[in-house]
Formats: C-alpha cells, sequence, structure tokens
C-alpha cells in the first residue's frame, strides 16, 4: 500500500499498472496488491486484494473491503478482512 501512496504523492515508487481501471503494484515485501476503487474524498481504497508469495508460490491471499493510510506513521488500516490460506485451504 506504500506505493500507492508514493504514486498519490509523487514520490519515488516500485512499479505499477493501471489496467480497466484496476491498479495493480507490487509491495515492498513482494506481494503483488490489486486495487479496484479509490475513494479521493474519503483518501480510501475499496476492494482491496494483496496476493503473498512465499517460496515461489502463492501462499495467502488477504482480501479488504477498504483500506485506510493512517497518518502519520507508515500503516494502513485494512477493514471487513478475509484470508485465504494456500497451504490449508482454510478462510
Amino acid at each position: 500500500m506504500q506505493a500507492v501512496k508514493n504514486e498519490i504523492l509523487g514520490e519515488p515508487t516500485l512499479p505499477t499498472l493501471f489496467r480497466d481501471g484496476v491498479l495493480w503494484f507490487r509491495a515492498d515485501d513482494g506481494s503483488i496488491v490489486r486495487v479496484r476503487h479509490y475513494l479521493p474524498e474519503q483518501n480510501t481504497y475499496g476492494s482491496i486484494s494483496i496476493f503473498k508469495i512465499g517460496k515461489g508460490v502463492l501462499s495467502e491471499i488477504i482480501e479488504a473491503r477498504e483500506a485506510a493510510y493512517a497518518a502519520g506513521g507508515n500503516t494502513w488500516k485494512l477493514s471487513e478482512v478475509k484470508i485465504h490460506r494456500m497451504d490449508t485451504g482454510e478462510s
């Protein structure tokens, strides 16, 4: 998510792709992030998916209805989160 903040603020960022109204980027930890909606009036992002890669394979998918950047920090707060673990099949 830091890459989205950097992209908006004009700071250097990792490569991003904006296609068909969806923003894709690789996070600092190597995860692939998909953002389907940006709500500028609320400074929030909607329909977020984070694809975690471990040992060269997809290990986890984190889905959130909404994400908001915590002012003054370097963290994101996710709302209504679902985690899907590929190794166990748990959600």
